[in-house]
């Protein structure tokens, strides 16, 4: 069952709803976007764990929240995203 835009919200906070409409057009599922997640916040932890990187719809959804941290972080300036 596709998640609603509220869902995808929830799951991973406060995002533009051209964003979250991006998430939804994937198609990726509650544990894909939880794996995303767990990614974006804590990369080095992941991997220090022995965890394989994220793929499919778990990448993609991690491509489609890092582009959102680019535009709006704008040219030159640092942001979270810079580090993951």
């Amino acid at each position: 069952m596709a998640l609603s835009l509220s869902e995808i919200r929830d799951l991973i906070g406060p995002v533009d709803e051209a964003t979250a409409a991006e998430v939804l057009r994937i198609g990726a599922n509650r544990a894909e976007i939880i794996e995303a997640m767990a990614w974006i916040n804590a990369d080095e932890a992941q991997a220090n764990a022995g965890r394989k990187p994220a793929s499919g719809l778990a990448a993609a959804v991690i491509d489609i929240l890092l582009a959102e941290d680019e535009d709006e972080d704008g040219p030159g300036d640092a942001g979270p995203s810079d580090f993951v």
